[in-house]
């Protein structure tokens, strides 16, 4: 991942947040993905069918709201009509989020020591964007 945030750093423009602006009050609320793309050097790597099931991802991300409340709980919201097997990431809902190392959020338990996923915030151009931990999709978002 340390590679792929590089990657976003150089080819994007997309600068990591620091650790002085990255803390949890920045985070409390709902965050709506206005905008979602494929990282450039994932796709070459894809043939036709899997081009298309990651631009069917990538749309299916666009309208879903990340919700970070006050007591840590975490959900997240998906839009009526995204695709069946985007579903399946419905089973991050409440549970926790953290800040963690001063780096990234950090969702899950104390049990699975919160590791079901992770979201590296980026900022260009006062634009917010959220990278997944093992995802080819930057997206952008702005809060509720």
């Amino acid at each position: 991942m340390k590679t792929l945030l590089l990657s976003l750093t150089f080819s994007l423009g997309i600068l990591p947040l620091s650790a002085q602006q990255l803390t949890k009050d920045i985070f409390l609320g709902s965050w709506e993905v206005v905008d979602s793309q494929l990282i450039p050097e994932m796709s070459k790597e894809l043939d036709d069918e899997g081009k298309k099931m990651m631009d069917q991802m990538r749309e299916g991300f666009i309208g879903t709201v990340f919700n970070f409340k006050e007591n840590n709980e975490f959900t997240v919201q998906f839009p009526k009509d995204v695709p069946e097997f985007m579903k399946e990431l419905e089973f991050i809902n409440n549970t926790k989020w953290k800040i963690e190392d001063g780096r990234k959020i950090a969702i899950g338990s104390e049990e699975d020591r919160y590791s079901l996923m992770g979201i590296f915030v980026g900022v260009k151009e006062s634009k917010k964007f959220f990278v997944l931990d093992d995802s080819p999709f930057i997206l952008q978002v702005s809060k509720k």
